[in-house]
């Protein structure tokens, strides 16, 4: 399988003024606001597939899923016209998504995506391990950046145990994969020499 050819996805964590802002780049290009991108979907769907269900209404239709990485910055999937969820699909090699062309393409560049299975799990385990090891370094919540990371923590943790068993359990796999990437880092810069 060339990797090469595959989609790139990075997902990064900052506190900007007190507030959590979460990234998601994809190919290269950030993919609408901080605001707007939803870093629960990806914990929450970890290691799990989100299928599509079509749903008839008045003679058309809509497509629903239960992965929403994009929502409105108030945090609700379906306000302000962010109603399609995306496909996704964990397979042996990859994570493939498929966006329905309807509200994602304003904001995707295609219709379909297949990252490599190490890069996306990178990705999310990267944000994943800051969210915990920024929470675990505070005496106190105080500041709203704060309070969200401990929501975040205590939403996964409670609404979805199996996905944060398997995150928490995932710290070695984690530190591989940031391993193979500082190698593969290494490499390409003295091979663009």
């Amino acid at each position: 399988m060339n990797f090469d050819c595959m989609d790139k996805l990075v997902l990064e964590l900052k506190v900007i003024d007190d507030q959590l802002a979460f990234f998601l780049v994809v190919n290269g290009k950030q993919v609408l606001n901080e605001y707007n991108t939803n870093v629960s979907a990806f914990f929450s769907h970890y290691n799990v597939d989100a299928t599509m269900q079509k749903q008839v209404l008045g003679g058309g239709y809509y497509v629903e899923s239960s992965f929403y990485p994009l929502s409105c910055s108030c945090g609700v999937a379906g306000c302000n016209d962010f109603h399609d969820g995306i496909y996704q699909k964990n397979k042996k090699y990859s994570v493939e998504w498929r966006v329905e062309p309807k509200f994602y393409a304003n904001h995707l560049s295609k219709r379909y995506y297949s990252f490599p299975i190490t890069n996306y799990r990178y990705e999310v385990l990267k944000c994943w391990f800051w969210i915990v090891d920024t929470f675990e370094s505070l005496s106190y919540l105080n500041t709203d950046a704060e309070e969200r990371l401990y929501k975040i923590l205590t939403n996964i943790e409670e609404s979805y145990p199996l996905q944060y068993a398997q995150l928490m359990a995932s710290r070695k796999e984690y530190e591989h994969y940031t391993r193979v990437n500082a190698l593969f880092s290494d490499i390409r810069r003295r091979h663009s020499r």
